[in-house]
C-alpha cells in the first residue's frame, strides 16, 4: 500500500498541476503551471524507473521487458537487436545530457548500457547459434537411428541430452 499511495500522490499533483494550468489567468501562468506538472510527473517516472529498474535498457529488467514484448512479433535475435538500437538510443541522451551538466559519472553509466546492450547480444547470438546446432544433431541421430528397432524420437533426445564424459 505504501508504494501505492506514493504513485497516488504523484499522480494527484500532476493532475491538480495541469488543472491550475487549464485555470490559470494568464498565458503565462499556463504555461508555468504545465512545465511544472510534466516536470513533477517525468521526474516521478524516472525515479520509480529507477527504483523499480524498468529504464528500457540492457542490462536492467525494462530492456529485457521490451525485447519480450518485441519478441511476440519477431524471432529473438531480432528482438534484441531493435531493444540494443532503443537502448544506444538512451544511452547517447544519456551522454548528452551529462555533457549539457557537466555529470560525468553519468557518462560512465551509459558505457555500462552500451556494454550491457553488446553483452546481451552476443548471449542471444550465442544461445541462437546453439539452437541451431542441437537441432542439427538432432536431425543427424534421427538419421541415424531410423532404422533401429525400438527407438523412437523421444528416445533419441534423451541420448542427445546424457552429458558426455571421457574416461
Amino acid at each position: 500500500a505504501g508504494i501505492a499511495a506514493v504513485i497516488a500522490l504523484y499522480v494527484l499533483l500532476v493532475w491538480r498541476g495541469l488543472k491550475a494550468a487549464q485555470e490559470a489567468p494568464d498565458r503565462f501562468g499556463t504555461y508555468l503551471a504545465l512545465c511544472i506538472s510534466v516536470l513533477f510527473g517525468f521526474q516521478a517516472l524516472i525515479n520509480m524507473g529507477v527504483v523499480f529498474n524498468l529504464i528500457p535498457a540492457f542490462p536492467m529488467d525494462g530492456g529485457r521487458i521490451v525485447r519480450d514484448l518485441l519478441w511476440h512479433r519477431m524471432n529473438v535475435v531480432s528482438a534484441t537487436k531493435v531493444a540494443i538500437v532503443l537502448n544506444r538510443i538512451i544511452a547517447g541522451a544519456a551522454v548528452v545530457w551529462a555533457i549539457s551538466q557537466a555529470d560525468y559519472w553519468l557518462v560512465a553509466i551509459a558505457f555500462f548500457i552500451l556494454q550491457g546492450a553488446d553483452h546481451e547480444l552476443r548471449v542471444v547470438a550465442g544461445d541462437a547459434d546453439v539452437a541451431q546446432d542441437d537441432l542439427a544433431v538432432r536431425s543427424a541421430a534421427d538419421d541415424d537411428l531410423a532404422g533401429v528397432e525400438g527407438i523412437g524420437p523421444r528416445a533419441v533426445a534423451v541420448l542427445i541430452d546424457e552429458p558426455v564424459h571421457a574416461p
